[in-house]
């Protein structure tokens, strides 16, 4: 999901108004009230104690304060005329409590365990098991069957539903393609990847062989060198392409577990570290070039800064790409290559909106979650760019007018095998764990295949869920139209 563009710290910001009809949203921080620790909170959710989750009041007909919990403060901005219509409609006031990502699992644990919480959130979803385990989340079943809310609209990030029980509303989907400098190619007299014959179709043979045609190292005129590649290798679900595309799986979800260590992650690991070491084609991250183009490029990421060719990132960049790059140079997307036969499977990702159990709104929170999740709402989140709607109706919303010429591509992933995260009660930890051994490991520093092993057996001492299987049954990648 969108990890990479949160609010840098807790925020409080004027709401925008206009003349003809003042909006009466509010934001403010994520209170401090609960005296909780961090410590005795997560201890309070080890214990998984069941909150209640109420009755359905069916009489209920707006009104009240309904407080939402978000992390993504630049997404807020196109949708507070809806969140004025809303108020309007309904008499319910929406307050928004802006909090950084970095406090999140602290801050919102301690509010649910100080029964403080707001009463609906943007969701950071690696952190969602452990609340539904413990009872946090509103059970969303009867609701769901009473208003027939078919999650078969939406396109889906995996926790939506889990251990067979409804949570999570759907908002936005986000799947990952692969950003490329159009004039890069032209400039080096290599065939873009969408002409004739290949329409696209493209092979990771052919992502190498133009990542090897562009690359260099910094030159006496030029602080920063120049990449091929620029991939995300040190996220583990993010890595993914590069292991299901060949045939392969580094998660086994029905025995919940990580498969680092089996055969075809462990040649893409060998793959990609070759590409770092030897071919120096790939992006290293914390590398003296990486910081020469940081210093050189501020405010700019590589592929913003002219400095990579291609970049496998998700929807969410479209819009940051139109204002960084504007007419610096031509860029476009492309799906991931195929190796063989075998189609290029990508991934999908997300947050869903979710409901405290204790909640003293729960119908208002409910509603104006399924508002959130409805036409009107998915379809300013598709024209404003936020992000593709995760209501497939509304997908079109996003698409056109095309901001780039193939932005296709990301509502086309959902026609293909494509792959999740793995989450469980302790994905950051496992995140953590996996981005602080990995650069080292594809460098050479340590033995990579033994190194890799140790790095599995780490993460799956780590793994915990509750006391069922929440993924039972599960083809992964999840199989065109899932």
């Amino acid at each position: 999901m969108s990890e990479e563009r949160i609010v840098s710290g807790v925020t409080s910001m004027g709401v925008a108004r206009r003349p003809d009809r003042p909006s009466g949203v509010t934001r403010r921080t994520l209170g401090a009230s609960s005296a909780i620790t961090a410590s005795s909170a997560l201890a309070a959710l080890a214990t998984g104690c069941n909150l209640p989750s109420g009755p359905i009041d069916r009489s209920a007909k707006g009104g009240g304060e309904v407080r939402f919990l978000h992390w993504i403060d630049r997404w807020l901005p196109p949708l507070e005329d809806s969140f004025s219509r809303y108020q309007e409609r309904t008499g319910t006031k929406i307050t928004i409590e802006l909090i950084s990502l970095g406090e999140y699992p602290t801050k919102v644990t301690a509010s649910f365990a100080g029964d403080v919480a707001p009463d609906i959130l943007f969701s950071y979803s690696q952190n969602d098991s452990k609340y539904y385990d413990a009872g946090y989340i509103l059970n969303l079943d009867d609701r769901w069957k009473r208003d027939k809310f078919n999650l078969n609209d939406y396109a889906l990030m995996g926790t939506e539903r889990w251990c067979a029980k409804a949570y999570g509303m759907p908002f936005f989907a986000e799947p990952f393609g692969i950003y490329y400098n159009k004039t890069m190619l032209r400039q080096h007299g290599l065939k873009d990847p969408w002409d004739a014959p290949t329409n696209g179709n493209w092979t990771w043979d052919d992502l190498v062989e133009m990542a090897r045609r562009v690359s260099r190292p910094a030159r006496g005129d030029e602080p920063a060198g120049v990449w091929g590649i620029w991939w995300p290798y040190d996220n583990v679900t993010y890595f993914g392409p590069n292991v299901w595309t060949f045939g392969g799986d580094h998660i086994d979800f029905e025995k919940m577990r990580w498969t680092l260590d089996s055969q075809v992650p462990m040649e893409a690991y060998q793959r990609f570290s070759r590409w770092m070491r030897v071919d120096k084609i790939a992006y290293v991250n914390g590398s003296p070039e990486a910081k020469a183009v940081a210093q050189a490029y501020a405010g700019r990421d590589p592929f913003s800064a002219g400095r990579a060719l291609f970049r496998f990132r998700s929807v969410t960049d479209v819009l940051t790409y139109q204002t960084r790059v504007g007419s610096d140079f031509e860029w476009d997307v492309l799906p991931v290559p195929r190796q063989g036969n075998r189609p290029g499977v990508s991934m999908t990702a997300g947050h869903p909106h979710i409901i405290s159990a204790r909640t003293k709104v729960p119908d208002q929170a409910y509603d104006f979650a399924r508002y959130l999740a409805g036409p009107e709402v998915q379809e300013v989140t598709g024209k404003a760019r936020i992000s593709l709607p995760a209501l497939k109706s509304k997908f079109e919303a996003f698409l056109s007018p095309a901001p780039v010429p193939h932005v296709h591509v990301f509502s086309d992933i959902y026609k293909r095998p494509r792959g999740i995260h793995f989450r469980h009660h302790n994905t950051p930890e496992n995140w953590s764990q996996y981005g602080a051994a990995i650069t080292p490991l594809l460098m050479g520093e340590r033995p990579l295949l033994e190194g890799i092993r140790e790095l599995n057996r780490q993460m799956n001492d780590k793994v915990q869920y509750g006391d069922c299987a929440p993924y039972k049954g599960l083809k992964h990648p999840l199989p065109p139209g899932v």
